[in-house]
Protein backbone atom coordinates (compact mmCIF):
# COMPACT_ATOMS: atom_id res chain seq x y z
CA UNK A 1 0.00 0.00 0.00
CA UNK A 2 1.23 3.47 -0.74
CA UNK A 3 0.77 6.42 1.55
CA UNK A 4 -1.53 9.22 0.52
CA UNK A 5 0.46 11.90 -1.28
CA UNK A 6 0.11 14.37 -4.11
CA UNK A 7 1.63 13.39 -7.42
CA UNK A 8 1.90 16.91 -8.82
CA UNK A 9 4.93 19.20 -8.43
CA UNK A 10 4.67 22.77 -7.18
CA UNK A 11 5.27 24.00 -10.73
CA UNK A 12 2.50 21.76 -12.04
CA UNK A 13 0.12 22.97 -9.34
CA UNK A 14 0.91 26.62 -10.02
CA UNK A 15 0.39 26.19 -13.75
CA UNK A 16 -2.83 24.24 -13.25
CA UNK A 17 -4.21 26.83 -10.85
CA UNK A 18 -3.43 29.65 -13.25
CA UNK A 19 -4.94 27.89 -16.24
CA UNK A 20 -7.99 26.69 -14.29
CA UNK A 21 -8.86 30.11 -12.85
CA UNK A 22 -11.18 32.12 -15.14
CA UNK A 23 -10.60 35.27 -13.08
CA UNK A 24 -6.82 35.09 -13.32
CA UNK A 25 -6.87 34.24 -17.01
CA UNK A 26 -9.35 36.98 -17.83
CA UNK A 27 -7.20 39.49 -15.96
CA UNK A 28 -4.15 38.33 -17.89
CA UNK A 29 -6.04 38.66 -21.16
CA UNK A 30 -7.28 42.12 -20.27
CA UNK A 31 -3.73 43.23 -19.38
CA UNK A 32 -2.43 41.97 -22.70
CA UNK A 33 -5.27 43.70 -24.52
CA UNK A 34 -4.49 47.04 -22.84
CA UNK A 35 -0.97 46.98 -24.35
CA UNK A 36 -2.17 46.09 -27.82
CA UNK A 37 -1.74 49.01 -30.29
CA UNK A 38 -4.99 49.39 -32.23
CA UNK A 39 -4.41 51.30 -35.51
CA UNK A 40 -7.50 53.56 -35.31
CA UNK A 41 -9.67 53.50 -32.23
CA UNK A 42 -11.93 56.24 -33.55
CA UNK A 43 -12.97 54.38 -36.67
CA UNK A 44 -15.70 51.76 -36.84
CA UNK A 45 -13.16 49.25 -38.05
CA UNK A 46 -10.94 50.06 -35.11
CA UNK A 47 -13.72 49.52 -32.61
CA UNK A 48 -14.57 46.23 -34.29
CA UNK A 49 -10.92 45.19 -34.01
CA UNK A 50 -10.91 45.84 -30.27
CA UNK A 51 -14.05 43.75 -29.76
CA UNK A 52 -12.65 40.89 -31.83
CA UNK A 53 -9.35 41.08 -29.98
CA UNK A 54 -10.90 40.92 -26.50
CA UNK A 55 -13.27 38.12 -27.53
CA UNK A 56 -10.35 36.22 -29.01
CA UNK A 57 -8.51 36.40 -25.72
CA UNK A 58 -11.56 35.10 -23.89
CA UNK A 59 -12.04 32.21 -26.33
CA UNK A 60 -8.34 31.42 -26.12
CA UNK A 61 -8.61 31.56 -22.35
CA UNK A 62 -11.47 29.03 -22.36
CA UNK A 63 -9.61 26.68 -24.67
CA UNK A 64 -6.57 26.87 -22.46
CA UNK A 65 -8.62 26.09 -19.37
CA UNK A 66 -10.27 22.94 -20.68
CA UNK A 67 -7.17 20.73 -21.04
CA UNK A 68 -6.22 21.57 -17.47
CA UNK A 69 -9.67 21.26 -15.94
CA UNK A 70 -8.87 17.79 -14.67
CA UNK A 71 -5.63 18.95 -13.09
CA UNK A 72 -7.54 20.50 -10.19
CA UNK A 73 -8.93 17.07 -9.34
CA UNK A 74 -5.55 16.26 -7.78
CA UNK A 75 -6.04 18.61 -4.83
CA UNK A 76 -7.08 17.52 -1.36
CA UNK A 77 -9.66 20.32 -1.23
CA UNK A 78 -11.50 19.02 -4.30
CA UNK A 79 -11.46 15.38 -3.25
CA UNK A 80 -12.39 15.82 0.38
CA UNK A 81 -14.69 18.85 0.35
CA UNK A 82 -16.34 19.12 -3.06
CA UNK A 83 -17.55 15.50 -2.93
CA UNK A 84 -19.19 13.83 0.04
CA UNK A 85 -16.63 11.94 2.09
CA UNK A 86 -18.26 8.53 1.74
CA UNK A 87 -18.55 5.47 -0.48
CA UNK A 88 -21.63 4.37 -2.44
CA UNK A 89 -22.50 1.00 -3.92
CA UNK A 90 -24.29 0.65 -7.27
CA UNK A 91 -25.89 -2.66 -8.22
CA UNK A 92 -28.48 -4.11 -10.56
CA UNK A 93 -30.55 -7.12 -9.53
CA UNK A 94 -33.23 -9.47 -10.78
CA UNK A 95 -34.96 -12.20 -8.73
CA UNK A 96 -32.62 -11.57 -5.81
CA UNK A 97 -35.10 -11.23 -2.94
CA UNK A 98 -33.83 -14.42 -1.27
CA UNK A 99 -30.37 -12.92 -0.88
CA UNK A 100 -30.80 -9.17 -0.69
CA UNK A 101 -31.32 -8.65 3.07
CA UNK A 102 -27.99 -10.22 3.97
CA UNK A 103 -26.16 -8.40 1.17
CA UNK A 104 -27.53 -4.98 2.17
CA UNK A 105 -26.82 -5.53 5.86
CA UNK A 106 -23.28 -6.68 5.09
CA UNK A 107 -22.41 -3.75 2.84
CA UNK A 108 -23.78 -1.14 5.21
CA UNK A 109 -21.81 -2.84 7.98
CA UNK A 110 -18.46 -2.59 6.18
CA UNK A 111 -18.93 1.12 5.56
CA UNK A 112 -20.89 1.90 2.41
CA UNK A 113 -22.92 5.02 3.13
CA UNK A 114 -25.66 4.43 0.54
CA UNK A 115 -26.66 1.54 -1.71
CA UNK A 116 -28.28 2.30 -5.08
CA UNK A 117 -30.24 -0.69 -6.37
CA UNK A 118 -31.49 -0.85 -9.95
CA UNK A 119 -34.33 -3.36 -10.16
CA UNK A 120 -34.29 -5.26 -13.45
CA UNK A 121 -37.39 -7.31 -12.60
CA UNK A 122 -40.50 -6.82 -14.69
CA UNK A 123 -42.81 -5.94 -11.80
CA UNK A 124 -40.53 -3.84 -9.59
CA UNK A 125 -40.14 -6.55 -6.96
CA UNK A 126 -37.94 -4.36 -4.76
CA UNK A 127 -40.67 -1.79 -4.05
CA UNK A 128 -42.59 -3.81 -1.42
CA UNK A 129 -39.30 -5.12 0.00
CA UNK A 130 -38.02 -1.55 0.38
CA UNK A 131 -41.27 -0.41 2.01
CA UNK A 132 -40.86 -2.84 4.91
CA UNK A 133 -37.24 -1.96 5.72
CA UNK A 134 -36.48 -0.29 9.06
CA UNK A 135 -36.41 3.47 8.58
CA UNK A 136 -32.71 3.72 9.38
CA UNK A 137 -31.95 1.22 6.59
CA UNK A 138 -34.51 2.56 4.14
CA UNK A 139 -32.83 5.97 4.22
CA UNK A 140 -29.57 4.39 3.02
CA UNK A 141 -31.01 2.20 0.25
CA UNK A 142 -32.25 3.85 -2.95
CA UNK A 143 -34.19 1.78 -5.49
CA UNK A 144 -35.00 2.47 -9.12
CA UNK A 145 -37.08 0.27 -11.42
CA UNK A 146 -34.97 -0.47 -14.51
CA UNK A 147 -36.63 -3.19 -16.66
CA UNK A 148 -34.69 -3.64 -19.89
CA UNK A 149 -32.35 -6.08 -21.62
CA UNK A 150 -28.56 -5.77 -21.33
CA UNK A 151 -29.19 -3.29 -18.55
CA UNK A 152 -26.05 -3.64 -16.45
CA UNK A 153 -23.76 -1.09 -18.09
CA UNK A 154 -26.54 1.50 -18.60
CA UNK A 155 -27.59 1.12 -14.97
CA UNK A 156 -24.03 1.55 -13.72
CA UNK A 157 -23.56 4.61 -15.93
CA UNK A 158 -26.79 6.25 -14.73
CA UNK A 159 -25.91 5.53 -11.12
CA UNK A 160 -22.44 7.02 -11.53
CA UNK A 161 -23.68 10.12 -13.38
CA UNK A 162 -26.31 10.79 -10.73
CA UNK A 163 -23.83 10.52 -7.88
CA UNK A 164 -21.24 12.60 -9.71
CA UNK A 165 -23.69 15.36 -10.61
CA UNK A 166 -24.88 15.62 -7.02
CA UNK A 167 -21.36 15.20 -5.62
CA UNK A 168 -23.03 12.91 -3.10
CA UNK A 169 -20.13 10.51 -2.52
CA UNK A 170 -16.40 10.42 -3.19
CA UNK A 171 -16.17 6.72 -4.16
CA UNK A 172 -18.47 4.31 -6.02
CA UNK A 173 -18.30 0.50 -6.14
CA UNK A 174 -20.03 -1.70 -8.72
CA UNK A 175 -20.78 -5.08 -7.13
CA UNK A 176 -23.36 -7.83 -7.64
CA UNK A 177 -25.55 -9.47 -5.02
CA UNK A 178 -23.25 -12.50 -4.87
CA UNK A 179 -20.12 -10.42 -4.12
CA UNK A 180 -18.86 -9.41 -0.67
CA UNK A 181 -15.89 -7.12 -0.11
CA UNK A 182 -13.48 -8.40 2.54
CA UNK A 183 -10.93 -6.06 4.11
CA UNK A 184 -8.32 -8.34 5.62
CA UNK A 185 -6.96 -6.12 8.41
CA UNK A 186 -10.02 -4.65 10.16
CA UNK A 187 -7.82 -3.25 12.91
CA UNK A 188 -5.92 -1.09 10.44
CA UNK A 189 -8.98 -0.41 8.27
CA UNK A 190 -12.09 -0.73 10.46
CA UNK A 191 -14.32 0.79 7.78
CA UNK A 192 -14.13 0.93 4.00
CA UNK A 193 -13.35 4.65 3.97
CA UNK A 194 -10.29 4.01 6.15
CA UNK A 195 -8.88 1.90 3.32
CA UNK A 196 -9.91 4.32 0.58
CA UNK A 197 -8.50 7.31 2.49
CA UNK A 198 -5.12 5.57 2.58
CA UNK A 199 -4.84 5.56 -1.23
CA UNK A 200 -2.66 8.15 -2.93
CA UNK A 201 -4.14 10.65 -5.37
CA UNK A 202 -2.85 8.65 -8.33
CA UNK A 203 -5.66 6.18 -7.68
CA UNK A 204 -8.66 6.86 -9.90
CA UNK A 205 -10.03 3.50 -8.84
CA UNK A 206 -9.16 0.50 -6.70
CA UNK A 207 -9.20 -2.91 -8.42
CA UNK A 208 -10.10 -5.84 -6.15
CA UNK A 209 -9.69 -9.45 -7.27
CA UNK A 210 -12.37 -12.10 -6.97
CA UNK A 211 -12.02 -15.00 -4.53
CA UNK A 212 -14.27 -17.80 -5.78
CA UNK A 213 -16.66 -19.98 -3.78
CA UNK A 214 -18.47 -22.86 -5.50
CA UNK A 215 -21.21 -25.34 -4.64
CA UNK A 216 -19.77 -26.38 -1.26
CA UNK A 217 -21.45 -29.75 -1.79
CA UNK A 218 -24.94 -28.21 -1.69
CA UNK A 219 -27.67 -29.17 -4.15
CA UNK A 220 -30.69 -27.07 -3.11
CA UNK A 221 -31.57 -23.67 -1.66
CA UNK A 222 -31.73 -23.17 2.10
CA UNK A 223 -33.26 -20.05 3.71
CA UNK A 224 -30.01 -19.13 5.44
CA UNK A 225 -27.40 -16.43 4.77
CA UNK A 226 -25.06 -17.35 1.93
CA UNK A 227 -22.07 -16.25 4.00
CA UNK A 228 -23.05 -19.01 6.44
CA UNK A 229 -23.85 -21.62 3.78
CA UNK A 230 -20.71 -21.15 1.66
CA UNK A 231 -17.53 -20.97 3.72
CA UNK A 232 -15.15 -23.31 1.90
CA UNK A 233 -12.99 -22.47 -1.06
CA UNK A 234 -10.09 -23.73 -3.10
CA UNK A 235 -6.58 -22.99 -1.82
CA UNK A 236 -6.01 -21.13 -5.10
CA UNK A 237 -9.38 -19.41 -5.18
CA UNK A 238 -8.17 -15.93 -6.13
CA UNK A 239 -9.33 -15.19 -9.66
CA UNK A 240 -7.73 -12.77 -12.18
CA UNK A 241 -11.04 -10.94 -12.72
CA UNK A 242 -11.47 -7.73 -10.73
CA UNK A 243 -14.21 -5.34 -9.74
CA UNK A 244 -13.58 -1.63 -9.33
CA UNK A 245 -14.23 1.00 -6.68
CA UNK A 246 -13.85 4.29 -8.55
CA UNK A 247 -13.56 7.94 -7.55
CA UNK A 248 -16.90 9.62 -8.22
CA UNK A 249 -15.29 12.64 -9.87
CA UNK A 250 -13.88 10.64 -12.81
CA UNK A 251 -15.81 11.12 -16.06
CA UNK A 252 -18.24 8.14 -16.20
CA UNK A 253 -17.16 5.51 -18.74
CA UNK A 254 -18.20 2.01 -17.69
CA UNK A 255 -16.56 -0.47 -20.07
CA UNK A 256 -17.93 -3.60 -18.41
CA UNK A 257 -19.09 -4.81 -15.02
CA UNK A 258 -15.40 -5.16 -14.14
CA UNK A 259 -13.56 -1.99 -15.14
CA UNK A 260 -13.86 1.65 -16.17
CA UNK A 261 -12.04 3.68 -18.81
CA UNK A 262 -10.47 7.09 -18.27
CA UNK A 263 -10.36 10.15 -20.51
CA UNK A 264 -6.94 10.98 -21.93
CA UNK A 265 -6.84 14.18 -19.88
CA UNK A 266 -7.38 12.33 -16.60
CA UNK A 267 -4.11 11.43 -14.93
CA UNK A 268 -5.56 9.01 -12.39
CA UNK A 269 -5.81 5.30 -13.14
CA UNK A 270 -7.24 2.17 -11.56
CA UNK A 271 -4.62 0.43 -9.43
CA UNK A 272 -4.48 -2.59 -7.16
CA UNK A 273 -3.59 -2.48 -3.48
CA UNK A 274 0.12 -2.65 -4.40
CA UNK A 275 -0.12 0.44 -6.61
CA UNK A 276 0.10 -1.40 -9.94
CA UNK A 277 -2.03 0.04 -12.76
CA UNK A 278 -4.85 -2.32 -13.79
CA UNK A 279 -5.93 -1.36 -17.29
CA UNK A 280 -8.74 -3.84 -17.84
CA UNK A 281 -10.90 -6.53 -16.30
CA UNK A 282 -8.02 -8.78 -15.15
CA UNK A 283 -5.11 -8.53 -12.75
CA UNK A 284 -2.91 -11.60 -13.07
CA UNK A 285 -0.86 -10.60 -10.00
CA UNK A 286 -3.79 -11.81 -7.84
CA UNK A 287 -3.22 -9.55 -4.80
CA UNK A 288 -5.50 -10.53 -1.91
CA UNK A 289 -3.60 -9.61 1.24
CA UNK A 290 -5.26 -6.21 1.77
CA UNK A 291 -8.70 -6.64 0.22
CA UNK A 292 -10.56 -9.21 -1.87
CA UNK A 293 -14.03 -9.61 -3.31
CA UNK A 294 -15.53 -12.90 -2.15
CA UNK A 295 -17.67 -14.15 -5.04
CA UNK A 296 -20.33 -16.73 -4.18
CA UNK A 297 -20.09 -17.92 -7.74
CA UNK A 298 -22.80 -20.54 -7.91
CA UNK A 299 -24.80 -20.91 -4.69
CA UNK A 300 -26.07 -24.52 -4.63
CA UNK A 301 -26.25 -26.59 -7.81
CA UNK A 302 -30.03 -26.19 -7.94
CA UNK A 303 -29.84 -22.41 -7.51
CA UNK A 304 -27.21 -22.23 -10.22
CA UNK A 305 -29.48 -24.09 -12.65
CA UNK A 306 -32.26 -21.57 -11.97
CA UNK A 307 -30.17 -18.94 -13.73
CA UNK A 308 -30.96 -20.60 -17.05
CA UNK A 309 -34.60 -19.54 -16.89
CA UNK A 310 -33.96 -16.21 -15.23
CA UNK A 311 -31.65 -14.76 -17.85
CA UNK A 312 -28.69 -12.43 -17.46
CA UNK A 313 -28.82 -8.65 -16.95
CA UNK A 314 -25.63 -8.29 -19.01
CA UNK A 315 -26.82 -10.26 -22.06
CA UNK A 316 -29.42 -10.02 -24.80
CA UNK A 317 -32.44 -12.31 -24.41
CA UNK A 318 -31.34 -14.30 -27.46
CA UNK A 319 -28.10 -15.14 -25.63
CA UNK A 320 -29.67 -16.40 -22.41
CA UNK A 321 -29.65 -20.06 -23.43
CA UNK A 322 -25.90 -19.82 -24.02
CA UNK A 323 -25.01 -19.26 -20.36
CA UNK A 324 -23.31 -22.10 -18.47
CA UNK A 325 -26.39 -22.69 -16.29
CA UNK A 326 -28.26 -23.91 -19.39
CA UNK A 327 -25.64 -26.53 -20.24
CA UNK A 328 -25.94 -30.24 -19.31
CA UNK A 329 -25.26 -31.04 -15.66
CA UNK A 330 -22.04 -32.89 -16.42
CA UNK A 331 -20.70 -29.93 -18.39
CA UNK A 332 -21.43 -27.61 -15.47
CA UNK A 333 -19.68 -29.89 -12.98
CA UNK A 334 -16.64 -30.13 -15.24
CA UNK A 335 -16.47 -26.35 -15.63
CA UNK A 336 -17.01 -25.56 -11.94
CA UNK A 337 -14.76 -28.03 -10.20
CA UNK A 338 -13.29 -26.27 -7.17
CA UNK A 339 -11.29 -28.24 -4.61
CA UNK A 340 -12.98 -26.60 -1.64
CA UNK A 341 -10.74 -27.60 1.25
CA UNK A 342 -9.99 -24.20 2.83
CA UNK A 343 -12.36 -23.00 5.55
CA UNK A 344 -12.76 -19.23 5.15
CA UNK A 345 -15.69 -17.70 7.08
CA UNK A 346 -14.46 -14.08 6.82
CA UNK A 347 -17.77 -12.64 5.62
CA UNK A 348 -19.82 -14.48 8.23
CA UNK A 349 -17.42 -13.42 10.99
CA UNK A 350 -17.86 -9.78 10.02
CA UNK A 351 -21.64 -10.14 10.14
CA UNK A 352 -21.40 -11.78 13.57
CA UNK A 353 -19.36 -8.83 14.79
CA UNK A 354 -21.35 -5.98 13.26
CA UNK A 355 -24.88 -7.32 12.75
CA UNK A 356 -25.44 -9.61 15.76
CA UNK A 357 -29.23 -9.18 15.73
CA UNK A 358 -29.40 -10.42 12.15
CA UNK A 359 -27.01 -13.31 12.80
CA UNK A 360 -28.94 -14.38 15.92
CA UNK A 361 -31.85 -15.47 13.71
CA UNK A 362 -29.74 -18.27 12.24
CA UNK A 363 -27.67 -19.64 15.14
Amino acid sequence: MRSKRSTTTNEDETRANEMASPTASAASAATSASHYQVPSLTSTLGLFSVVVLVCSFRIFDKRMILPYANAIQNTDMDLENAYGHSAALCAIQKDGLRYIDEWVIYNLAIGFETIYLYDNSEHNELAPWHDQLPQSTKERVVIRHFPSFRAQRPAYTLCWEDIRNRKAHSWIAFFDLDEFLVIKDRTKYPQLMDLLDSLSLEYGGLAVNWVMFGFNGQTTYEPKPVTLRFQKRDANATNPLVKTIVRAQITPNVRSAHFVKYNASETMRTRDTNGKIVGGARNEDLPNDVAALYHIHTYSFGEFKERCGRGDVAKKKSEWNMVLACKPNQTILEEINYNETVYDPACWELLKERAPEYVAKFI
